[in-house]
């Protein structure tokens, strides 16, 4: 592959040529600072000199094993984990008991994390002029403790206290930022966005939000132009009042809006670019998995470039793009220490417990993702399986491949295979018995879904929409991100899809599924072609 030097600057640049040392060296603090906390004591820490006395003494952590210490310093106890300060707790979905994750995120994490998943976006706004346009609207409170939030959300939240965030540079400033109870989110960020015609940057975290994003203003396109005309807001629409008092102060000139009405008019093609004309880069994570996403985008954006800002979770940050419009990324050795546990993607299952550090990553080979943080997260399994790709320097250039245990996921939410297998087992309890089931995404239309088609044994079934409904409220005891989408209304219910056994060997070997094997084909990430 080609690096893009572009991307590839300043002082992360310098630590990519000497990743492996600085990458000992993010360990060697870690271990330093915190050998006085009760983690640090109970592997002492005082007598780790170097990362193998680390991985000798440490075992591989998974967050049920740190849960009840994490759950201690969320009530306010000190020196448990880390040493460090919190800024604050992110949520993310727990495990197949349903549990949310509180992930602690500290000002030092937040502190190595600086302005690196902004800068090039940063670099653009100063060159070209122009507003960033960024879709996600983070429900956080200013004034209260940052808990619960994204990690996003806390990265963003924390700039702008600080300081160093320019907040006015994007489209509604901080009102359409950050807001606890905001209402119509995407009626807000059309309005404002359609408003502004001078944007350079389009900007969120996962891309689904675009083609949500996109997707509404192209159902929805009349009635905002007519409420753009009118000047005026109604009231049913509804909207935080800080909202809806900055969407009213925006001055929408009647050039602007015949000017809107006459390209939407003329279909949507291309539509980003011929409304805002100094469009110059698409922000959003992304990977292999969203590539049906993709293609529909491309309707909407044409030939504008896609930057991957960043491949991060809740737990870690671990790397830049290093090319646009591909999934590559290259580790940023001082975010956290990193460790690679080989992985054999032909029986889907890590291979042993050793683990390799970064310069020792081959190209061609998979690995799971092993991090110790600044935040309390110790050899902690990421459970994102990644394969490398290339090297800057020392630093491996990896692509994400799959998830250990992951089956879908629509708009981040993460349904796992064993939570899949949980809302099926929920049917049986209920009196069905289901015989052969395979789950997919849905896009054809938005909001997505997820289609579950099953062969149960019984003729005498419930109403599809009866089943629907009950392995949507599964899915949502099982995953807090799943329900929060379902809240808001960017995920609809399955749809479901009864079959005979004969029927359902079809579809399955009609999507490509059909390879010859007995093992169950519970999921079918790539969609199944199959209509109900």
């Amino acid at each position: 592959m080609t690096l893009n030097m572009s991307l590839i600057q300043g002082q992360w640049k310098k630590d990519c040529e000497n990743a492996g040392t600085i990458n000992r060296m993010t360990l060697d603090e870690i271990v330093q600072d915190n050998k006085e906390t009760e983690f640090g004591k109970r592997y002492h820490f005082e007598n780790i000199k170097n990362a193998d006395d680390f991985r000798r003494n440490v075992p591989l952590h998974e967050y049920d094993d740190l849960e009840s210490e994490i759950l201690r310093m969320r009530a306010g106890e000190k020196n448990v984990l880390m040493v460090y300060p919190v800024a604050g707790y992110a949520n993310s979905s727990g495990t197949v008991k349903g549990n949310r994750k509180w992930i602690p995120i500290t000002f030092r994490t937040l502190d190595s994390y600086s302005n690196d998943p902004d800068l090039y976006m940063e670099k653009l706004i100063k060159e070209k002029g122009g507003k960033r346009n960024h879709l996600t609207l983070f429900r956080t409170d200013l004034n209260e403790p940052a808990d619960g939030v994204v990690v996003t959300g806390i990265y963003y939240r924390q700039r702008l206290l600080s300081g160093t965030l320019d907040i006015d540079s994007f489209v509604g400033g901080k009102e359409l930022f950050f807001d606890k109870n905001p209402g119509n989110v995407l009626f807000a960020k059309a309005y404002a966005a359609l408003a502004e015609e001078n944007i350079t940057t389009l900007e969120t975290i996962f891309q689904y939000d675009f083609l949500y994003f996109f997707r509404y203003i192209e159902q929805n396109w009349e009635e905002l132009i007519d409420i753009m005309r009118s000047g005026k807001i109604p009231e049913e629409i509804e909207l935080s009042e800080p909202i809806r008092q900055k969407l009213s102060s925006l001055t929408v000139t009647k050039e602007r809006v015949d000017f809107l009405e006459s390209e939407f008019r003329k279909g949507f093609e291309g539509i980003a670019k011929r409304i805002w004309p100094k469009v110059s880069i698409l922000g959003g994570i992304s990977n292999a998995a969203f590539f049906a996403e993709e293609e529909m985008l491309k309707t909407y954006l044409g030939g504008i470039p896609h930057h991957r800002f960043l491949y991060a979770a809740s737990e870690c940050y671990y790397g830049n793009p290093v090319t646009l419009n591909a999934s590559c990324y290259g580790m940023m050795p001082r975010h956290d220490f990193f460790e690679f546990l080989p992985y054999d993607e032909e029986t889907n299952d890590t291979i042993g417990s050793e683990t390799l550090l970064p310069e020792e990553t081959e190209i061609g080979k998979t690995y799971e993702l092993i991090i110790t943080s600044h935040s309390g997260l110790y050899r902690y399994r990421m459970g994102d399986i990644l394969r490398v790709v290339d090297f800057c320097g020392e630093s491996p250039v990896v692509e994400y491949v799959t998830r250990r245990g992951l089956a879908l996921s629509l708009a981040g939410e993460k349904i796992t295979l064993l939570q899949i297998e949980q809302a099926v087992r929920d049917l049986n309890e209920k009196g069905m018995e289901i015989e052969m089931y395979c789950f997919a995404p849905k896009i054809q239309k938005l909001p997505g879904c997820y289609l579950a088609v099953m062969v149960a044994k019984d003729e005498k079934l419930p109403e599809n929409s009866d089943v629907s409904a009950w392995l949507d409220e599964s899915l949502k005891r099982q995953n807090w991100d799943y329900e929060d989408l379902r809240n808001m209304g960017e995920l609809e219910a399955p749809e479901v899809c009864f079959l005979s056994m004969e029927e359902y060997q079809k579809v399955l070997k009609n999507s490509g599924l059909s390879d010859g094997q007995n093992k169950p084909k519970h999921i079918a990430p790539n969609g199944l072609k199959l209509e109900c």
